[in-house]
This record gives structure tokens, C-alpha cells and sequence, in this order.
């Protein structure tokens, strides 16, 4: 029996030091982007990129110009400050596909003025976006 709970434990403590690898790199970079699973799938450059948000529909959308690379996320309530929780719908663009996360929870773990950095521990998701006006 307690075999199995330091198998349990050391298990535990391996899992979340490999999911939290990326988090700290993704807390201190102040781009507006989107990762999933360490990797970066899209980063907000001005020159070519456009950035978009509803406060009815509760979403906020960055995209190319071409609008051929995007990502999406629709949440059930607008993020206010550190340490809410909500529920959203994730889209982005791959080079081969269109990505769909449905009903994940993000994490607020960081604001700064109408910026927030969103977090998905389960699915490795991290995203910064911004609350426009």
C-alpha cells in the first residue's frame, strides 16, 4: 500500500512539473498570442495582424490581414482580475488545420490594464488577449 502511494505522489509531482514547464515563459511574455502545448501558434504583430472584440458575444478575435491565420476564444463572461475562472470556446489555425477547444476552462493568472493572461492546466493552453473598448 504505501508502495503505491509514493508511486501515486511521484506521479503527481512528474505531471505537474511537465505540465507547468511552459507557464512561466508564457506569464512574462507581455505579446498578445496564443500557445497550445508549449507551442506558439500565433503572435499579434501590428504590421499584420488585426485584433477584434465583442463585448456582447463576450469574444475576442486576433487574425492576419489575409485572415488566413486567426484565433478565436468565446467566453461565458468577460475576465475581470486574478483568479476568475470561466468557461470558453477556442478556434485557431494551424498550417494544416482549423483547431476547436469547446468548453474549456481558462484561469486569469495575470492582468495588466485591458490585458489578461488566460490558462488551461488540463490542455496546455495559454493565451494572452486584450478587453477593447
Amino acid at each position: 500500500m504505501k508502495v503505491k502511494a509514493i508511486l501515486a505522489t511521484v506521479a503527481l509531482i512528474c505531471f505537474c512539473a511537465c505540465s507547468n514547464d511552459i507557464f512561466p515563459k508564457f506569464v512574462a511574455d507581455e505579446s498578445i498570442h496564443l500557445e497550445v502545448d508549449g507551442e506558439l501558434q500565433l503572435r499579434y504583430d501590428e504590421t499584420y495582424c488585426q485584433l477584434g472584440f465583442s463585448r456582447d458575444r463576450r469574444q475576442f478575435r486576433m487574425c492576419t490581414d489575409s485572415m488566413s491565420d486567426y484565433f478565436a476564444v468565446r467566453m461565458d463572461r468577460i475576465p475581470v482580475s486574478e483568479g476568475d475562472m470561466l468557461n470558453a470556446d477556442l478556434t485557431w489555425t494551424t498550417s494544416r488545420d482549423v483547431m476547436t477547444r469547446k468548453n474549456i476552462a481558462l484561469e486569469v493568472v495575470k492582468t495588466e490594464g485591458d490585458k489578461f493572461w488566460l490558462w488551461n492546466e488540463q490542455g496546455r493552453i495559454a493565451l494572452v488577449i486584450r478587453i477593447l473598448d
